[in-house]
């Protein structure tokens, strides 16, 4: 929760720049501060929200968050390059005439700059780039030196406070005006747009007008440049125009311009102070940077000297405003930016901040923060020195537990173990209880280091118990189980943090570690590193594991493209390490699963950057060679002994190579008097295990019985389906097991464990079905229609829905697919979407004869509605013809039309309808895209991959728009560009459905 003093610090630090336009809607930031947006508003590279904290008692001061577009929300080198401008902006934002930021906060997993809205003054100017719109003959000379000091003063100030910082983008529209103060924003926005284009500065479009000559053609950023672009902007501002102007901004011609043309200014100076400004100017644009006035300090001498020679009143005003933004600021908005720069560890740009406070001001709080930033930047006796003095002076309870918690963490990172034990030890019996489960969790951490993870473990387990939210309590829980050798309670522990914080990647890399190198189950672990990729996570932890995972699981397309990136992106040093860490993984892996004659073949393969591979069996589930060996041990035999006898319980969840979905086999005797209880435990398990995303199937649970030894199980296979036996480790049928008794276990089972089976609805039940590779087999229409379905025409208006249905659901349509159909009554189904089991069964031994294959399927009412579905699309096409002119406006229903005629081969009919959507909305997406769909279809693929490419910079997560544009490449050659692509669906969340990249 957000508490009322940060309400207050953002209040006054955005009450200077009030305004109160309508909320439209809320953006929620991870630190609990919802704040009600009024606007948004795009440009450059980046998007600003204009808010106000979401609080009726507190509206009236508004803030601007600003973040980079969505287009380049899955660029690491971006985000880090965002982050790194952001956090030298916090560092100098208490200089003169600089605009302040409040703080970095996170919201929508992307960083966002915090910092008071600017609102129009009383000329409706809110940058200089409006005040030179309004005056197109330029401004008044003294206007110009005023402006030209104060931003000149910025640069100095910044350069103070953080040596060698260069702004990189000066330009009117970067300097915004608070009432009539000229205040610089937007650092580093420039070497931002440069990493977004491929480090071509000169693309950057408004920033080209401003660029020294040196800068054009390499990356050369220094304080001469940003004194040139100064010079620029005193010209625009005196004249009303820059000195250098290309028609179509042709950069080559800008280029040329800046490196060769001298700037000349039309006329007689007016006036003694213009013809020295003028002078200034022109010494401001040298060609070469040593001929500039620079450092900064020089230009604004002689901006002084000038003012005081002759227009004393500008002289005057110039010293009374610097004199009034020399002001210091309240010390909540310097602890708020140092608390941002230390949430991202930065400790040196903290520093360079608390490094300014005076020794009477660093008091208390900020005191303590100067340790922790001490600390960070790997000054650890300096920084329990620090802290040692904020106990001798400090009497507040929370700030005296919070600085004996930093000793503690000093101390260990110094290896001091017994020292930072006794510290945690004396400070918990005084701690406040709000920070007991800070200071317990940290001596915890403690203990495991001196090599007590049993004893840190009990401490763990209670803490859990009273703090069952926090996530961070139940990941050190899970690292000091595995410590203790509690692998189990270290999977459950790691899966109730996931279950508290679901995006946290590092998290899925802790349970793929525990459940690889315990259980040695390397599909569970695969399938938690995909998911942190998924959210971002790449580390080399999680490259070393997923490349091993899929070494062992014989997934050699992912092994390679892994192999690939790796090369791509370390040094040859660094790709060697880390594929020597994955065969390490694989040799124990493989040797603990008594399968160490393998592991040598797994080394020479993963060096040819190929992978272990094992043909699955085709009529039953898919089995690594890690997989089936999960539960060998050295007492192997005398284990499936208590299996057979159904004394001892046994668990495993096994991927159907089929269809992917989870099958969950309980081996226990029907004896056992805790039987249910024992299943719903294992039940809860699993789920953990699996983050909540068990696949169930619709078939409900059932016995069966092992054909050779006659081992139980109660699992959901289907009858005559192939598995491992448990029992006597024999690849054998599933026969289903029925007897009252088995019966009535079964019934309580299911229903103390909460699993009910759904009702599907009368109707008609759709489905749409394509192979993901190769053609149709006609084989594959028999095997329907003996199953009772019938075929619908492709000119029916259900494949529009269809096609609707997988857009919704992000799923991705095969080339080539058709649509079937069945009446259905209401029937039992226990899949968690409703699926019949009928269905359900046929789509898995379907995918078991044929391969892959995708699948939607919906039960449809019948009336009105299925008549109009199973119409020819020539009698729909009036009907959604109608609905579209009823509806202009409404764009995503012309482009799904768009698509639709397409599908059905009318292209002429698409083109028209295209065309419109163009003429009256070019610059819309989903216009551009129905141009791209046509290109596509008329196999004009060349064309259509610059059209889909700028529906994805203004649409970066239009999933169909992305699976297009792989497409084009993947059919035109190019395969890298077609990979990182299908890269970029996976991150997304696609799964199922998803081509072969």
């Amino acid at each position: 929760m957000i508490g009322d003093s940060f309400r207050s610090m953002v209040q006054s630090a955005s009450s200077v720049f009030r305004g109160k336009p309508k909320p439209r809607h809320v953006l929620r930031l991870d630190n609990g501060l919802q704040l009600s947006v009024s606007d948004v508003r795009r440009g450059g590279m980046g998007t600003v929200y204009i808010c106000a904290i979401d609080d009726a008692k507190k509206r009236d001061g508004q803030l601007a968050l600003k973040t980079f577009d969505d287009r380049h929300f899955f660029d690491p080198a971006m985000r880090q390059a965002f982050e790194t401008e952001a956090r030298s902006w916090l560092v100098v934002s208490d200089a003169p005439f600089v605009f302040p930021l409040i703080s970095i906060v996170s919201a929508e997993k992307k960083p966002f700059l915090m910092m008071g809205a600017v609102t129009p003054n009383a000329q409706g100017d809110t940058t200089l780039a409006d005040e030179i719109r309004r005056n197109p003959a330029g401004l008044s000379v003294s206007r110009c030196v005023l402006v030209a000091s104060q931003i000149a003063t910025a640069l100095i100030e910044c350069e103070r406070r953080l040596p060698g910082l260069t702004h990189g983008d000066i330009k009117p529209s970067n300097i915004l005006i608070v009432g009539s103060t000229p205040m610089l924003a937007d650092f580093g926005a420039a070497r931002l747009a440069a990493q977004a284009d491929g480090g071509r500065v000169q693309s950057v479009k408004g920033t080209a007008a401003y660029l020294a000559p040196e800068c054009w053609h390499e990356e050369h950023w220094d304080g001469a440049a940003d004194v040139y672009a100064l010079g620029i902007m005193m010209f625009e501002m005196l004249v009303g125009a820059p000195p250098f102007f290309a028609l179509n901004d042709d950069l080559g011609e800008l280029s040329r311009m800046h490196r060769k043309d001298t700037a000349v200014f039309k006329g007689i100076a007016q006036s003694p102070l213009e013809a020295k400004l003028r002078a200034l100017i022109i010494d401001c644009l040298a060609k070469e940077p040593a001929a500039r006035p620079f450092p900064a300090n020089k230009l604004l001498g002689r901006l002084f000297k000038m003012a005081e020679d002759h227009d004393p009143v500008t002289a005057l005003e110039m010293a009374a405003v610097w004199a009034h933004f020399n002001q210091p600021e309240p010390p909540e908005l310097k602890t708020s930016r140092v608390e941002s720069l230390l949430e991202r560890g930065d400790g040196e740009g903290a520093l360079a901040i608390l490094d300014r406070i005076s020794a009477e001001e660093l008091t208390g709080k900020l005191l303590r923060l100067k340790g922790t930033a001490s600390s960070l930047s790997g000054r650890d006796e300096d920084a329990i020195a620090i802290f040692q003095r904020v106990l001798e002076i400090e009497t507040d309870p929370e700030e005296r537990a919070n600085a004996s918690n930093e000793i503690g963490l000093s101390l260990n990172r110094l290896g001091m173990f017994d020292e930072a034990k006794s510290i945690y030890e004396a400070a918990i019996p005084e701690c406040p209880r709000g920070l007991q489960m800070m200071l317990k969790s940290n001596y915890a951490s403690t203990l495991m280091q001196l090599g007590k993870p049993d004893r840190a473990l009990d401490i763990l387990r209670a803490l859990s118990q009273r703090n069952e939210n926090s996530s961070k309590v139940w990941a050190m829980r899970a690292q000091s189980a595995w410590a203790a050798g509690q692998v189990e309670e270290a999977i459950q522990s790691t899966g109730l943090a996931i279950n508290l914080e679901p995006s946290d990647g590092l998290l899925r890399v802790m349970l793929a570690e525990y459940l690889m190198d315990g259980r040695l189950d390397v599909a569970g672990a695969y399938s938690a590193l995909e998911i942190a990729f998924g959210l971002g996570h790449q580390s080399p932890e999680w490259a070393a594991r997923t490349l091993a995972c899929a070494l062992l699981s014989g997934k050699n397309e992912r092994a390679a493209e892994l192999m690939n990136g790796i090369s791509a992106a370390l040094t040859e040093e660094q790709a060697n390490e880390l594929a020597r860490d994955a065969i390490g993984l694989v040799k124990s892996v493989m040797e603990r699963a008594g399968l160490s004659e393998g592991a040598g073949e797994a080394e020479a393969i993963a060096k040819d950057q190929a992978a272990v591979h094992e043909e699955p069996d085709p009529a039953g589930d898919e089995h690594s060679p890690a997989s089936q060996a999960t539960s060998a041990t050295k007492d192997e035999e005398a284990v499936r002994a208590a299996i057979r006898n159904g004394s001892q319980k046994h668990v495993q969840v096994r991927t159907s190579y089929a269809d992917g979905s989870q099958c969950f086999d309980f081996y226990y005797g029907e004896d056992q008097e805790d039987f249910v209880p024992a299943f719903k435990e294992a039940l809860t398990q699993v789920d953990l295990m699996m983050m909540g995303r068990l696949t169930n199937r619709a078939k409900p649970h059932g016995f069966g019985r092992c054909p050779e030894c006659e081992t139980l199980l109660f699992s959901q296979r289907d009858q005559g389906e192939r598995y491992l036996c448990q029992g006597c480790d024999r690849r054998v049928t599933f026969t289903p097991a029925r007897s009252q008794s088995l019966d009535r276990l079964a019934s309580d089972t299911l229903e103390a464990s909460g699993i009910v089976p759904k009702t599907t609805s009368e109707g008609t039940l759709v489905i749409g079905l394509g192979r993901i590779e190769g053609d149709w087999p006609e084989k594959l229409s028999v095997r329907l229609m003996a199953a009772g379905y019938q075929p619908v025409p492709s000119d029916r208006a259900i494949y529009q829905y269809i096609e609707m249905e997988a857009l919704k659901r992000n799923q991705a349509l095969p080339r080539d697919w058709q649509v079937w159909l069945t009446e259905i009554a209401s029937i039992q189904a226990a899949g968690e979407d409703g699926t019949p089991q009928a269905l359900d069964r046929l789509l898995r031994d379907m995918r078991r004869e044929f391969g892959a294959m995708w699948s939607m399927s919906a039960t449809l009412p019948q009336g009105e509605f299925l008549s109009a579905m199973l119409g020819t699309t020539d009698e729909m096409f009036g009907v959604i013809r109608g609905f579209v002119d009823d509806h202009p406006g409404d764009l995503a229903v012309q482009r799904a039309l768009v698509e639709h005629l397409v599908r059905v081969k009318k292209i002429v009919e698409a083109r028209k309808a295209m065309l419109a959507m163009v003429l009256a909305n070019p610059e819309d997406p989903d216009a551009i895209y129905a141009e791209a769909t046509v290109a596509v279809a008329e196999l004009r693929l060349k064309e259509a991959i610059p059209i889909l490419e700028t529906v994805l910079l203004a649409k970066p997560r239009d999933q169909m728009a992305r699976m297009k544009l792989a497409y084009c490449y993947r059919e035109i050659g190019d395969e890298t560009r077609a990979a990182a692509l299908w890269g970029e669906l996976r991150a997304h969340g696609f799964g199922r459905g998803l081509p072969p990249a």
